[in-house]
C-alpha cells in the first residue's frame, strides 16, 4: 500500500463534501486525442515534471544543490494535475484545446483508493497548488521564498520536495489546481518521460475505471457532427459513464432587453 501524504491541505480538506452533501468531482480537461488514449487504455499518465514546458516550474527539479546535488526526486517523480473548475472556459482553451477537447470527471474519493493500491515503497503526494509572484519563485535561495504556513523545513526534506513542485505563478491562479505527485522507491531508466497507472484495481479494493471516471464531458466548442461520432464510439466501449456536453456557451433561455 502507497503512503499518502496531503500538501497544502488536509485530507478532510481534499474529501469534503459540497453544497448537495457529496464529495466534488476533480476535473481535468484534455485534448481529445490524449483523452481517448486515457479511455482505451484505461491508463492515466503522470509526466516527469524535469520535462514541463514551464520553465518557472520544473527549476526545482533541474537545478543543483549544494554540493552539486541534484533534485533529491530526480527521475523518480511523476506528477499530473487536476483542477476544481467544474466549468472553465480557459480550460477548453488552454488544456482542452478549443473544439477539439473533452474533460473527465473523477470521483476523489475512489482516486484516492486507488492511489493507495500503488507499491507500498511509492510515496504519493495530492497537494493544492501555491500561487506566488514570480519574483519569489525565481529565488536562489529556497530560504526567501515566501511559503504560506506551515513553512516547509530544510529538515523534512520529502515535504520541502513536495511543496516546491506545488508552486505556480499567480497568472495562472485562475487553474484552482490540484497536482498528485508520485515518488518512486527507486531511479528506473526506463521511464524518463513519465509512468502510466492504471485506472482500475484487481485485487484489495476491486474497481472498474467506471468507478472512478463518472463523466466525460465534450467541449463546447466541438462541431456537433464530431461530437455526435466521438460519443457513439464511447457509448458502445463505457455504457457506465455519463457522456454530455459542455453548456458554457448555450444561449440564454429568457431574452435580453438591453436600454442605454
Amino acid at each position: 500500500m502507497a503512503n499518502i501524504y496531503f500538501v497544502n491541505m488536509t485530507e478532510d480538506d481534499f474529501l469534503k463534501k459540497g453544497r448537495s452533501s457529496v464529495v466534488p468531482s476533480l476535473y481535468k480537461y484534455m485534448p481529445l486525442e490524449y483523452g481517448l488514449k486515457t479511455l482505451d487504455d484505461g491508463q492515466l499518465w503522470f509526466a516527469n515534471p524535469i520535462l514541463w514546458t514551464d520553465p518557472f516550474e520544473s527549476r526545482f527539479v533541474r537545478a543543483l544543490y549544494p554540493n552539486n546535488q541534484s533534485f533529491p526526486w530526480k527521475n523518480r517523480v511523476f506528477c499530473t494535475c487536476f483542477t476544481t473548475n467544474a466549468s472553465s472556459e480557459a480550460h477548453w482553451l488552454i488544456h482542452a484545446r478549443k473544439e477539439m477537447g473533452i474533460k473527465l470527471s473523477l470521483d476523489r474519493e475512489k482516486f484516492v483508493m486507488l492511489l493507495r493500491t500503488l507499491p507500498n515503497d511509492w510515496n504519493i503526494y495530492i497537494g493544492k497548488v501555491e500561487y506566488m509572484k514570480t519574483s519569489n519563485i525565481e529565488s536562489i535561495s529556497i530560504n526567501e521564498i515566501p511559503f504560506k504556513e506551515p513553512m516547509p523545513s530544510i529538515n523534512d526534506i520529502n515535504n520541502l520536495c513536495a511543496r516546491l513542485l506545488m508552486l505556480k505563478r499567480n497568472a495562472f491562479r485562475y487553474e484552482n489546481e490540484i497536482r498528485v505527485v508520485i515518488v518512486q522507491g527507486e531511479t528506473l531508466q526506463n521511464n524518463y518521460e513519465g509512468i502510466y497507472i492504471p485506472l482500475h484495481c484487481e485485487y484489495s479494493s476491486p474497481m472498474i475505471m467506471t468507478d472512478i471516471v463518472k463523466s466525460i464531458s465534450f467541449s463546447p466548442l466541438m462541431g456537433e457532427k464530431t461530437r455526435l461520432v466521438v460519443r457513439k464510439y464511447l457509448k458502445t466501449k463505457f455504457k457506465d459513464i455519463i457522456i454530455k456536453r459542455s453548456t458554457l456557451y448555450d444561449k440564454s433561455k429568457n431574452e435580453i432587453n438591453l436600454t442605454w
